[in-house]
């Protein structure tokens, strides 16, 4: 598989660190796209774990994942576990 590095010049910060109420969420920053992810935590409990290349699959762009790797992108997953709930929003980022 072709990993996809990030555009260079326009990376997204090494790491990223967002809360929304009892959840907090990280992202990761790492050499390539595929690799990067996003940790959620409940308390000190992590409770999801998603690369980029989970997300998006194979509509993943370097465009799409400049999009996930920002506080915005951080706040939007936390504020859907509220609404939605946990299992829904894990299902969403991760298909399991």
């Amino acid at each position: 598989m072709n990993r996809m590095t990030w555009i260079k010049g326009r990376e997204p910060q090494k790491s990223i660190e967002v809360k929304v109420g009892k959840y907090k969420a990280e992202f990761t920053r790492e050499r390539t796209i595929h690799e990067s992810y996003w940790s959620i935590y409940l308390g000190e409990n992590k409770v999801i774990t998603a690369t980029i290349d989970q997300i998006w699959g194979d509509s993943l762009t370097p465009t799409r994942a400049l999009e996930n790797a920002t506080k915005a992108y951080g706040r939007e997953v936390l504020s859907r576990i509220e609404n939605k709930g946990l299992s829904e929003v894990r299902y969403l980022l991760t298909g399991k």
